[in-house]
């Protein structure tokens, strides 16, 4: 990627200047209207931010209205986090080892903001999964746009939702949809948001990972497959490339008509159970966070969050969908569905 110059000479806004490091480059972001800047002197902690959020990022001038600015900096001595001890409310946020703090967050004026000071020990990737995504995916909730682990594929302005963990069959269901006509929105980062009695959906991803086993049941997709495999989790999955299945740029947002909650059963038929919003309910709160804590910027973010998830399993026809390792079948009962879906 080319060199970018600090934060001062990227014209970042006037009204941001103050809270800018200017010895520090400033990345800035935009998803779906909720701005953030990242600045951080380790490379490789930047990196990860980029590689995860990439899809949304803006010039520096276009953050004007930035909800939060996050730096990271690496401070001296230390060993491995042991205990931790934490102070949180709507306003203030501070973690800590015992010994130094780890992270400061302010959130009383905008932009809110949020400094992690680390230990030298601690690699990369620890720094951005368990401190620095927490914060990201926390701001987000809290402005009501929800990151959730899922697959989501959208026809005629309807989404179908399929949150699930890695094995549950949510990615083998997703690309059985897409055989029938579906368009391609996510396999891991579902990004959710209420609009009034309706939840919209939408994702920045355009490939899903398959297992081998998936592959030889799904044998059409081969052509798609890019590159080798990678470890995703504690399994080895082909990258399948779905950039052309994407929908067309620019159309509104579609809202979810179908929740489904796939769970792979270990026969051959599929069978579609419907839920009642209670129960609907029930497995949303079940499913695991995006986030290492599941929310640390206070209960307003778990409020936002368990308001989307009522509005989903009210706003959705929802199902349990046990699957069978029949794929001919499988597609016969995802087309029970709804012929306007």
């Amino acid at each position: 990627m080319p060199r970018r110059s600090p934060a001062r000479r990227q014209h970042a806004p006037d009204a941001l200047i103050k809270y800018l490091d200017p010895r520090l480059r400033a990345d800035a972001f935009r998803v779906c209207g909720v701005g953030f800047l990242f600045q951080s002197a380790d490379a490789s902690v930047r990196r990860l931010v980029r590689t995860h959020w990439g899809a949304f990022e803006v010039s520096a001038s276009e953050a004007t209205d930035a909800a939060a600015v996050i730096q990271f900096s690496s401070r001296p001595g230390g060993a491995r986090l042991r205990r931790l001890h934490s102070f949180v409310n709507d306003h203030f946020l501070f973690l800590s080892d015992g010994r130094r703090y780890l992270l400061a967050g302010y959130m009383y004026d905008r932009p809110w903001q949020f400094h992690c000071a680390a230990l030298p020990e601690w690699d990369a990737g620890f720094i951005y999964y368990y401190i620095v995504e927490p914060v990201i995916l926390d701001l987000l909730k809290k402005h009501g746009l929800l990151v959730w682990h899922g697959a989501a594929v959208t026809k005629g302005g309807a989404a179908v939702l399929l949150p699930g963990v890695s094995g549950s069959g949510k990615s083998t269901t997703a690309l059985n949809l897409l055989s029938a006509g579906y368009r391609f929105l996510a396999d891991d980062q579902v990004l959710l948001r209420a609009r009034g009695a309706a939840v919209e959906a939408g994702g920045h991803e355009s490939s899903l990972y398959l297992t081998g086993d998936s592959l030889r049941l799904l044998p059409e997709w081969k052509k798609f497959r890019r590159g080798g495999r990678y470890k995703k989790g504690r399994r080895w999955k082909s990258r399948i490339d779905l950039e052309s299945f994407r929908p067309a740029p620019g159309g509104k947002p579609p809202r979810v008509k179908f929740l489904l909650f796939p769970r792979v059963t270990g026969g051959r038929k599929t069978v579609l159970e419907e839920l009642t919003a209670t129960q609907a309910m029930v497995k949303c709160l079940r499913q695991v966070p995006k986030e290492h804590p599941s929310a640390i910027l206070g209960s307003s973010a778990l409020q936002s969050q368990f308001e989307i998830y009522s509005t989903l399993v009210h706003a959705a026809q929802c199902y349990e969908l046990h699957l069978g390792s029949d794929q001919e079948q499988l597609r016969s009962v995802l087309s029970s569905l709804g012929e306007g879906a």
